[in-house]
């Protein structure tokens, strides 16, 4: 379960205060592996973890072609906490016009699997961390085309990676922060929306990431699937006949934007 409180405040100066907080409770955590051979008993791992977040965001109207706005976060687990700062400054030419300069940075808390999943949990584990720049600018022509473009530069380190301990044939692992990763990319967006609520959304981006060594790495989206799919593909290529990579669309069905009353 989890549950979240918000509160925004105007302040003298043309600002605008947000704050809230957020509490996340994962009750039940069960992970469990059966084998048929005798020598393999397999495990049952029955966890629970908690988390709480508190943050606070100030926008800053300096004219009215510019906007500041900044904030702060701090994240809380079991193992570990992390507070993370973001910013931005957003120029505003037209009304149908913006220039962005956006930073952040970030983190991803080792999942349950990472932690519990092999026979001895890596308990040592940190969370993987990001800082990211990024500029955007965004240009509304009409009521319904929108077109953008973006380029950003991130730095990633303390990622999490499965490795082999131990002699092969004895096939234990376990997970642990190796590494750090630079990458940057632009990206070419548009967007149409039609008056009767048909939406399409196309983009192309272009990215280059290299490791701590210099070497490049293979970029991929967001699908884990995909990701699963290109890596056999690039490791087991014998074991491969062909790989197949498929694309979507989707078709949004109509909301009702209205507050609701009991």
């Amino acid at each position: 379960w989890s549950g979240g409180a918000r509160a925004t405040r105007s302040l003298p100066g043309r600002q605008t205060l947000t704050f809230g907080a957020e509490l996340l409770a994962n009750v039940t955590q069960k992970q469990a592996y059966s084998s048929n051979a005798p020598a393999d008993p397999g495990f049952l791992v029955d966890a629970s973890s908690y988390q709480s977040a508190a943050y606070l965001q100030d926008e800053i109207r300096v004219k009215p072609w510019l906007l500041l706005n900044g904030g702060i976060r701090h994240d809380r687990y079991e193992q570990f906490a992390r507070t993370t700062p973001r910013g931005a400054v957003i120029v505003l030419p037209s009304p149908n016009q913006s220039f962005k300069y956006l930073y952040g940075r970030a983190f991803r808390a080792p999942n349950a699997y990472e932690r519990y999943y092999y026979e001895q949990p890596t308990i040592s584990l940190r969370p993987e961390a990001v800082a990211t720049h990024e500029f955007v600018w965004e240009q509304y022509l009409g009521e319904w085309l929108r077109i953008a473009t973006s380029t950003y530069r991130s730095h990633s380190t303390q990622l999490i990676a499965l490795e082999l301990m131990g002699p092969e044939e004895l096939g234990e692992f376990a997970f642990f922060n190796r590494g750090a990763i630079e990458s940057k990319g632009v990206t070419f967006e548009a967007e149409v929306r039609s008056k009767r609520g048909l939406q399409a959304v196309a983009n192309v981006s272009f990215q280059e990431a290299t490791d701590e060594t210099g070497s490049r790495l293979a970029v991929l989206g967001h699908s884990f699937g995909a990701t699963t799919a290109v890596t056999l593909a690039v490791e087991y290529p014998s074991e491969l006949s062909r790989l197949v990579l498929l694309a979507g669309y989707y078709y949004p069905s109509k909301l009702i934007d209205a507050a609701l009353a009991g």
